[in-house]
């Protein structure tokens, strides 16, 4: 892929494009279960016009039917653990097939077999040891199963993807865990879902990491990465709104196009400084300009 100018003159990225600025969901979470018609609403009013949706919705038909009455897209689902997970298939696709769904996320590594916390005193700290506990095979026989589910789900004309935190960053001899995912997954039927903030939380430039595996990132996380984040693979940023910290979301936008990411996804993690409404609006704006 040639590298892509990082504005066309006078035209901001997605209008230039033609691509929506998308939402990852579980930002607005809280709102959803509060009244999911008018959050809906709200966001299609702030300008979103696509958004990432988590398979394991209580009632996955429903979701379909207020995200079109609401004109809001939604191709891509996230899946962790749960019943409805990567390991049993079946409730999986039914779930994404009510959603009309093409591509499904495993959001993150899940515990290897016989992990139990130590020190841990909730269920994030508990994830974060158990990240800092993962071996290079731990990632291959994540590689072999996400190999095989995506033969079961390409049968059922579903796309798997795995999205990255900052944990996969480590370093096992000459390669990174995501580097082992990248090498040992067929990349005719395994992608990728670049968050580019836990890129940048992990010390990588998310331009480098595109270049270096094109063709194989096809969604993107737009995160922004507070300037006083310090670079760690444990799960840590400081938020910041869009634009402010230390992404090059024009380099970053330019070349993951370039490089073939085709939808895009507004997230931010907690704590949140101002109301997540206020948060999605803010950063739509920015986008909407770079």
């Amino acid at each position: 892929f040639a590298d892509a100018p990082l504005r066309a003159a006078g035209h901001p990225f997605f209008k230039h494009h033609h691509l929506p600025i998308g939402l990852q969901m579980g930002v607005v979470g809280p709102d959803m279960k509060a009244d999911p018609v008018d959050t809906l609403r709200r966001i299609h009013a702030i300008g979103y016009r696509s958004v990432e949706v988590s398979v394991a919705a209580p009632d996955p038909a429903l979701l379909r039917k207020q995200l079109d009455d609401q004109g809001l897209a939604c191709t891509s689902g996230m899946v962790s653990s749960g019943p409805v997970n990567l390991s049993t298939p079946g409730p999986l696709i039914e779930a994404a097939h009510k959603l009309r769904l093409t591509d499904v996320v495993l959001s993150a590594l899940m515990p290897p077999g016989g992990f139990r916390p130590g020190k841990a005193t909730d269920l994030m700290a508990a994830y974060v040891e158990m990240t800092t506990k993962l071996t290079a095979d731990d990632y291959l026989k994540t590689a072999e199963h996400l190999n095989q589910q995506s033969r079961v789900l390409a049968e059922a004309g579903l796309r798997l993807s795995y999205h990255n935190h900052n944990f996969e960053f480590r370093r096992f001899g000459d390669l990174t865990g995501l580097e082992i995912l990248l090498r040992n997954t067929d990349p005719a039927r395994v992608s990728f879902e670049m968050d580019a903030g836990w890129v940048t939380a992990a010390g990588l430039d998310p331009v480098a990491l595109l270049k270096a595996h094109p063709g194989r990132f096809k969604q993107m996380h737009v995160k922004e990465v507070g300037k006083s984040t310090a670079v760690n693979n444990v799960i840590n940023i400081v938020p910041a709104p869009m634009g402010t910290g230390k992404v090059d979301w024009p380099k970053v936008l330019a070349a993951a196009h370039a490089h073939g990411v085709r939808h895009f996804y507004v997230e931010q993690d907690p704590p949140f400084s101002i109301p997540r409404m206020q948060m999605i609006a803010e950063a739509y704006s920015y986008l909407s300009r770079v």
